[in-house]
């Protein structure tokens, strides 16, 4: 039986350290990184991909925040204005692309 177990980014690494060393006692532990961390990461993600794509340049030629606030946010760093950057992102797509999609 497998068992995941959520951690914060600090304690995943010393976690992901014990289990690598007894990996015959704690066979069934897998432990991943928590929910926000996670979301992080896909922020960074989607930051990498799309920043250079124009995100970067909506965000800060909208007026919406500060050309070093968009940099933490598509690096993943700033969790909750990230949050509301993408919300409302994908708000303004699917509002856009509803008013512009034919039958």
């Amino acid at each position: 039986m497998y068992v995941p177990m959520m951690f914060d980014m600090g304690l995943l690494v010393k976690t992901l350290e014990i289990v690598w060393n007894r990996c015959n006692e704690l066979m069934g532990v897998i432990p991943v990184e928590g929910g926000m961390h996670m979301l992080m990461s896909v922020f960074a993600g989607i930051g990498f991909l799309y920043g250079d794509a124009g995100l970067r340049h909506l965000l800060t030629e909208s007026g919406l925040y500060a050309l070093a606030t968009v940099t933490n946010i598509l690096a993943g760093k700033d969790f909750d204005r990230g949050l509301t950057v993408f919300k409302l992102d994908d708000e303004a797509l699917t509002i856009w692309f509803l008013k512009n999609f034919e039958v």
